[in-house]
Parts: C-alpha cells; structure tokens; sequence
C-alpha cells in the first residue's frame, strides 16, 4: 500500500514535475502535493503548514530554489529540502548544501530521489525527538533552576579539577560576578590569596585518598568579591557522584558579613565601656539607691570642684551633688532615684553648676545591678553635653529659620538621596516631604538639561567646591519652572562629604519677564533691520519688475524666452511679498483699514490656493457668509489666510489629509479673555484652519511665532509666515490661538471684532491699461529707476524728462515750471530728499500733482505727505502699469 506523503513541490515546469510525482509514485509514496513557482505562491504553503518534504527546482525565471530555502530557514521551520536540476555543477551544489540544503538531486537521475526522501524524512523524525526531548531537559532545567534561584544561599558545583560547572543567581549577587565570568572558571578565583594553596593542598590530599576536613559541616571562611573586597562567609561542601562517575562538589554559601560586623561592635562596645570606665572623661558616680560612696573620672576637670569636696559636705556626696543642680532639673533627679528603687535603667539630662557659678549640660546614664528583684549597686555616667546642647540651640534656630525660609532647601545624603526639604520645597515643587524622602531630585527633572549639564553638578559637588547654576524643574502637577541654585557639600570635622545641602529660589516669574524683554529686543533689531534692508531691495526688485513687463509686451519672442521673462518676473513678485511680510511683521509699513466683508476674502484665497494644494488633500468649508463686516485691511487680511492655509497643506503634504476652514460668529470664551485680554461686550468673526497633519510638541508651540523659526528644510520656508501672522492680528485688535496634538493635527484659530454693520457696497475693479500724453518731471537717483520708468511711460504715450539728481531737477523745474503737468520722485535721495523737493516745487506751483515713490522710508507717512501736498505716496517695488494708473487718477482730481 503506497504511504501518503506530503509534498510542496516548486517547479515552473508541468513535465519536471510530471516526472518527479511518476517516481514518488512507483518508490511506493501516494504524494499529497501543491506545485508554486513563485516567492508568493510558495511563502502562503508556507504560511498553511502541514508539509513533511519541500523539493525545489534550483533555477526559474522568477524564483529559485535558494530563494525558496532563504524564505523557509526565515520561518524557522524543520523541514526537509531537496534540490532539483538539470544544470547545476559540483560547486554550485556544494554551496547550496552549505545554505541549508538537505540533498539535491540532478533531473534525469530520479533514482536517488526516493532514497534521498526516506534517508531525510528520517533524520528529520530523529530531529524532532532530539528537539522534544531538550525541550523536556530544559524544563527540568529551569525547574531546578528556580529552585535554586529561590534559595536563600548561593550556591556553587565545582568539578575534581577545580573549575566552576554552577552558579545560581544569589551566588552571583554575592560575589558580583555575571554568569559567563565565572563558569569555567578555578574557584580559587573568589578566594583571598591565603586560602589558595591551601585549597588545592586540600583537594589534592582528599583525592588521593585522604579523610574529608571541611564535607558534611559548616565552616567560616572569607570570600573575595569581584571589586576586591574580601567579606566573611559561612560554607557548607557535599560531594557527589555523577552518573558518568564522575566527582563534584556542591557547596552552600551564605555572606556573613552583617553578623560579623555586629559581633564585632558589639566586642568594640564592650571594649570600649572598659576603657570609658578606667579612663573616660565623665564623671563616675556609685552607690546604692540611698547613697554615693563612689565619685571618680573626670570630676574637677568637668565642674572644677575636687572630689574630697562632695564627702566633705554635711549633706555628703548626695546633698552636694543635689545642691549643684540646677532648680529646674530638680524633679528629673527625683524620676531617676524612682527608677533605681524600680531596678530600672535610667538616663536623663540636667544641668550642674561649676565652681565658676556657670551651669553647664550633663547626660547622666544610669546602670543598676539588681540581685533577686533587689537593686542593690547603681553607677552613673555623667558626661558634659553642653557644646552638644549649644549646637543644638543653634540648630534650632537654623531649623526655624529654614522652615520659614521662601526658598526651598533641600538636604540629600552622599548618594543623593533626599532626607530633608522644608516647607518652601512643597510650596515651589507641590511635592510633600513625604512624596520626596527618600527619592533622589532626579524626580524633580525636566529634561530641558541634558546629562553632561548633571554630570558636571555631580563632579563639582562630589570634589568639595559649591556649585551654583540655573536649573528646569518640573512640578508634581507637570508644570516647568526654573531655579536658581545653590548646592554645597556638607563635611564631618574631618572634611569627609557626608551629604549636600541645596538653597533654591524659584525664578520663573524673573526668567519670563527677562524672556519678554529679550524678545522685545528682539523684535525691535529685526524691526530695525526690516527697515534697514526694505529700501535698498525695493530699488533693486523695481527694474527687475518693470524691464520684465517691457519684455513681456514685446512682440515675436520664442516660448522659452517668454517661460524666462515669466520666471523672472513671478520671482520678483515673490520677492515683493516677502519685503510686504517682513515689513508687515516688524510693524513698519501702513496699511488701509476699511469695512470689509471678510467672507469674501476667504473664498479669493482659497480659489488661489486650491491650484497650489495637492490633490491629496480635501479642503472642507464650514462659512456662513453672512457673518457679517470687520475694520481691516483686505491685503493684510488675505496674507493670513494664504500663510494659514500654506503650512496646514505642508503639514499633509506626505500623508495628505483634510484642511478644514470654518467662518462664524462667537463671543469670546472666558479663558480667552482672561489670559490674551480681549474684551468680553464684544462679538468676534472667528475663522480658523484645520489640518490632519503631524501636529506640533510643545517646545515647537513656544517658538513659532519668532521670526525666522522653521521646522522646514532649508530653503522651503522663510519662517516669517506665523510671525507675520501674529503681527497683523495684533495690529487687528484680534486674538490668535493655536491647538495642536502630536500626530493628530493643529488647528489656528482667529478673532477679529464684529462691526454692527451686515454688509458693504464693493465697487467694481477696474483692470485697463492708462495711456496718457502728459508731460512728467521724473526724478529717482537708481538710473536703472529712471531708465525704465522714462521708457515705459513714454510707450504709454507720456512725455518724460528724467533726472537722477533732485536739485538738477529742482532748477530745471525753477527755469520753467509750466512744463511739466505732474512729478513723480523716489522719497530717500542724497542732496534733497523727495519731501523736501516737492515742498520745493508747491510752492512754485501749489497745483501741480505729485507722486512721491519710496522704497521705505521713516521720514514720509501718508498723513505727513497729505500735509505736504503730496498727491500719491506709493511703495516700490511699483510696476509702470500700476504708476500709469495712478497717473489718471491723480490727473483726473486735478481736473
């Protein structure tokens, strides 16, 4: 009867296989198979299970045999693989035997096919048993294992030859080894050097047939850890025969070390009771419970009176010593003579008056001898504690003054550990004394410091010398503050550190308020600094601006130089905007504020910015669009909106994700107004934009409203978008708010009054090109200024007279003022400014229109130019169509 087998069988090639199953078939297997040749087909078999063989061809034209044995050794699986093919060599064969093939067979020579299938079938039943039986050994094992683990002692196997065959893990813990550091190792390792030859003269003796010394009892001996410190330890030795015959020792060890220490203290205090009684400096008193008949020690020395004086007295010694006690600790003499009636040890404190008439502080230990319930000896040591009693006073007052200290002090041991804070600490920290005692102030930490900062601390602290420095802290409730620090050593009479003290001032409301003084500097350098830049770079982007628009409109140019001049001139647009921003953030530019219906505003933006979002993202409007009118400015207002809705799509641009833009009414919420100060008998539009992106952590949160941060890659943002954002809303009276969750998304959130008013009448735009024959005084002292504009102007059918130098032009001018019908003059030139030169010109002819240009100027406003006169005050960079608009118009009112 055919036995049943199987088989995952990858091969490309219908006949192979035919082939392959005819000769399973006739060497008497009933093949249960599945044929795959790909790396997919073959990992799902894989994945099912239930196969007893796998045979491969080697080489198919997408997939191998070797493939085939890497994807099978990844599952870990025990499975036979036989190799199959036409064309591999010796070598290759080889090779593949060493990845893990089991046999490979070359086609047209199926006789070893069978064979190779039983032989490893075989040895793959042998491999399991193997495998079943070490699981069953490795269960005994860690039976055993956690026998030994759970027992109170180490213990140690050490073979005839000395070396370690066991440790368990208290053995370990005792010595301070690991595992691999001892196993194999000589025992002689963990003994002193004194113990060494005797050991091996032992073991060598007992081997040749010497009687035991150390078997079957437990001995005392010292150990010698991996530190190198050598400890007491108490070991008790059986020796046991394997079932190869074979000698081991097992030995229990148990460290000793603690009882030792106490038997020695105690023989130290016993020893020094007999030195304190034969030469102490104390005062000896003895007797019975009615009498002192003994005075000795240190007497005269501590009172200054000698000891013939106490039996000289009528009272004797009693009556003498009672006399020098001070009236207050009388009643404390008379609780110790109860206890000596009692038998009952006693001690107490009082004081005595020396033969100065000063009162010093006595500790007085009482020992009584009692022979059948019946005190019948009492001595008594009596020991000058008035240094002690001092310090102790003058501890209190310390310890007054530290609980009542605003600072939080801190005292830890020489690890760091925490025994003392005062009250300030929980006041500062919300942390009790007994949340702390006993943690280290790495419970304190805020992770703004890294480990080199507290590595430093440690090192100065721990070499004698004081540290002070400025620390983050975080409070119980997760809150950040900030101290400033000081931790000294605190050192024994002999100068050996015994712990440190740390005195600490909660400065955070100090470091916020010099924050925002720094951030005010800040803001008024980079303020400085837009300003500084603005002229020179609107000079410069005009020319740019205006030749790119003369190119454009000239006729018979290639696609590509048109693709050129376009790129030219969107970069200086670019250009344009960012100079807007930057002077928008540093609050130095003007700007028209008018009734605006801000609904509108937000749907131009977002046609605008639709075309720039990727598919990906979903853009979802929630507006009503009758929320009604604010006071704003509709560029202002606009740039918001476009930088708002910028970094919600950067946010998304890898994953993609929902922008959501929503348009209401509210009255602003309490915790608003209490902590950004808006008005409460307000209504507010708020809009706001929503994005699923990656959201922000808090330590990003604090910064993005400083100029110039980005968490952009170099060169894909300027990091002025949120801070101009921040700078329009708060030119608006508005509120700006930011909720973000890491990996969830953020959402910005903008408040900007209502006015009563529902709606206002927009005009109609205008978008016509003005053509003009009137004659124009230019003057800008860029040539490339003047160049362009002269050239443009006149194709637009103006006569123009250019100048570069503002006196030249002034003279001619003064020579014939009827020439000219308008002037048009930058604002900043050397030798005459241009409100200087067209308070020059009004008053040779108050009627002619003037435009004055400025690349940025704090010396010109619009309210100072409508003072002067001036028609027109506009910003560079202009292009030469916007300056023919402006021409008509102020033509047209001049009319």
């Amino acid at each position: 009867m055919a036995k049943p087998l199987r088989a995952l069988i990858v091969e490309d090639s219908a006949d192979d296989a035919a082939l392959l199953l005819r000769e399973l078939r006739q060497g008497g297997y009933d093949p249960d198979f599945k044929l795959v040749d790909t790396a997919e087909a073959f990992g799902a078999e894989l994945e099912k299970g239930g196969w007893e063989i796998i045979i491969s061809d080697y080489s198919m034209p997408g997939f191998s045999g070797l493939e085939a044995l890497e994807l099978l050794k990844k599952t870990g699986v025990d499975l036979p693989f036989i190799l199959v093919s036409g064309t591999i060599g010796e070598d290759v064969a080889v090779e593949a035997m060493k990845a893990g093939a089991h046999d490979y067979i070359m086609k047209g020579v199926w006789t070893r096919l069978v064979p190779a299938i039983k032989r490893e079938l075989r040895e793959a039943e042998v491999r399991k048993e193997r495998k079943t039986a070490g699981n069953e050994l490795k269960k005994i094992q860690q039976r055993i294992s956690a026998i030994l683990k759970s027992v109170g002692e180490g213990i140690i196997v050490v073979g005839t030859d000395s070396r370690i065959h066991y440790v368990n893990q208290e053995l370990l813990n005792i010595f301070g080894y690991t595992l691999e550091e001892l196993i194999g190792q000589d025992i002689t390792q963990l003994m002193p050097e004194k113990y060494r030859a005797p050991h091996v003269a032992g073991l060598t003796r007992y081997l040749d047939g010497a009687p035991p010394r150390i078997l079957g009892r437990r001995i005392e001996l010292e150990g010698l850890k991996k530190d190198g410190t050598v400890f007491s330890l108490e070991l008790r030795v059986e020796e046991t025969t394997t079932e190869e015959k074979n000698i081991i020792f097992t030995g229990a060890i148990r460290d000793i070390t603690e009882r030792k220490m106490a038997e020695q203290a105690l023989q130290d205090k016993d020893n020094q009771l007999n030195n304190l009684l034969s030469n102490v400096n104390a005062i000896i008193l003895e007797g019975d419970p009615l009498n002192i008949y003994y005075v000795g020690g240190q007497v005269e020395k501590l009172l200054g009176y000698p000891r013939e004086k106490w039996f000289e007295d009528p009272d004797g010694p009693v009556g003498f010593w009672n006399k020098l006690l001070h009236p207050k600790d009388k009643h404390k003499v008379d609780l110790c003579s109860q206890a000596i009636k009692n038998g009952r040890n006693h001690s107490f404190e009082y004081r005595m008056m020396t033969s100065g008439g000063v009162y010093k502080w006595f500790y007085d230990s009482v020992t009584v001898e009692v022979d059948k319930g019946v005190p019948i000896k009492a001595r008594s040591i009596i020991m000058d504690i008035t240094k002690r009693k001092q310090a102790e006073e003058n501890l209190s007052r310390l310890s007054t003054a530290i609980e009542c200290a605003a600072e939080s002090v801190l005292v830890t041991d020489v690890e760091g550990v925490i025994r003392y804070v005062n009250p300030a600490f929980k006041n500062v920290s919300g942390y009790s004394p007994k949340e702390v005692l006993g943690q280290t102030p790495r419970v304190l930490k805020s992770g703004k410091q890294d480990d080199s900062y507290y590595q430093n601390l440690w090192e100065t602290i721990t070499h004698g010398e004081v540290w002070r420095g400025h620390v983050v802290n975080k409070r119980k409730n997760g809150e950040m503050y900030e101290e400033e620090s000081t931790i000294s050593p605190i050192k024994d009479s002999s100068g050996v550190i015994t712990g440190f003290v740390a005195v600490k001032r909660d400065v955070t409301k100090e470091a916020l308020l010099e924050k925002e003084i720094r951030q005010t500097q800040k803001m008024n350098a980079i303020g400085a600094m837009a300003g500084g830049i603005a002229h020179d770079f609107n000079n410069i982007l005009m020319p740019i601006i205006g030749y790119a628009t003369i190119l454009q409109e000239t006729g018979n140019l290639d696609a590509e130089t048109k693709s050129y001049i376009e790129s030219i001139s969107n970069a200086g647009r670019r250009a344009k905007e960012l100079i807007k921003q930057i002077m928008t953030f540093s609050r130095r530019s003007e700007h028209s504020f008018q009734p605006i219906e801000i609904y509108h505003i937000l749907k131009e933006a977002l046609i605008l910015q639709r075309a720039a979002i990727p598919s990906t993202i979903r853009i979802e409007e929630d507006m009503d669009s009758r929320v009604g009118v604010i006071m704003a400015d509709p560029t202002q207002m606009h740039q918001v909106i476009t930088n708002l809705s910028t970094n919600a799509a950067y946010a998304m641009k890898e994953t993609g994700g929902v922008m959501k833009i929503t348009l209401k009414t509210v009255e602003l919420e309490k915790d608003i107004q209490d902590t950004q100060g808006g008005p409460s008998d307000k209504k507010y539009l708020l809009f706001s934009v929503s994005d699923t992106g990656s959201g922000m952590s808090q330590d990003i949160l604090g910064n993005i409203f400083d100029p110039f941060f980005t968490t952009k890659p170099e060169g894909e943002g300027t990091g002025m978008g949120l801070a101009v954002v921040h700078g329009i809303i708060k030119n608006h009276g508005g509120l700006l708010e930011v909720e973000s969750i890491v990996g969830k998304g953020s959402t910005f959130k903008v408040y900007i009054p209502k006015l009563e008013i529902e709606s206002v009448d927009t005009p109609p735009e205008e978008d016509i090109a003005q053509r003009g024959d009137e004659r124009i005084l230019l003057v800008d002292d860029e040539e490339l200024i003047t160049s362009m504009l002269k050239e443009t102007l006149e194709k637009l059918g103006y006569h123009v007279t250019s100048f570069t130098s503002s006196v030249k032009a002034l003279e001619v001018f003064q020579a014939d003022s009827a020439a000219f019908d308008v002037v048009i003059t930058d604002m900043t030139m050397p030798e005459m400014t241009g409100d200087k030169l067209s308070i020059e010109i009004l008053k040779l002819r108050k009627d002619i229109p003037v435009i004055v240009m400025t690349g940025f100027s704090n010396l010109i406003s619009f309210k100072k130019a409508k003072d002067i006169g001036i028609r027109e005050l506009v910003s560079k960079p202009i292009s030469p169509m916007e300056l023919s608009e402006i021409i008509h118009r102020v033509m047209a009112q001049a009319e």
